[in-house]
């Protein structure tokens, strides 16, 4: 994938977790964060390549 096409994705991933986190139930934001760490972890390792 090129470079832009990562950082399109990281902020795909990253952007909706953000946003709930003025109405979405703290637990299930939590859980959601947890469950997308990883792949956003992965996607800055790679866009920093």
């Amino acid at each position: 994938m090129a470079r832009q096409q990562l950082i399109s994705v990281y902020h795909q991933l990253a952007g909706p977790s953000a946003e709930q986190q003025s109405f979405a139930d703290p637990v299930l934001q939590k859980q959601l964060g947890q469950s997308c760490q990883a792949s956003l972890t992965a996607l800055k390792k790679t866009i920093k390549q």
